[in-house]
């Protein structure tokens, strides 16, 4: 039960935190700092709030799984957000933002499929 109270939370936090950072980023950026350092600073303040966090957790009990998908997830997140921040930099958000929606969720929705093609790979292999 309180695995679940926490992941609700969790998600909660994400729901609420997410659009009033999003509108920080942009006033910062509006006001001529670099976005990629803005995107760089925001990730690093988060970085360090977890690595506070990961002294509570027991960490020979999270499998192998966890540490694989979420070292992908992370490159593949910096790396998404890396190339975000460029195109918004060369683009309209106005113009790439309707086709950034449908790509991101067609590509969200083939690593969801993929992953859980993996996963009971390897747990049958």
């Amino acid at each position: 039960m309180p695995g679940i109270f926490l992941v609700s939370t969790a998600v909660l936090l994400r729901i609420f935190s997410n659009p009033i950072a999003n509108v920080f980023q942009k006033q910062l950026t509006g006001k001529g700092i670099h976005p990629l350092f803005v995107s760089f600073v925001t990730y690093f303040l988060l970085s360090l709030f977890c690595v506070i966090l990961a002294v509570l957790i027991h960490w020979p009990e999270v499998p192998v799984d966890f540490w694989i998908f979420s070292v992908l997830g992370g490159i593949a997140g910096a790396f998404g957000n890396g190339f975000l921040t460029k195109a918004l930099q060369y683009g309209e958000l106005s113009v790439l933002g309707p086709e950034l929606e449908i790509r991101k969720k067609l590509i969200g929705s083939a690593i969801m499929i993929v992953g859980s093609v993996v996963i009971i790979l390897l747990k049958n292999g």
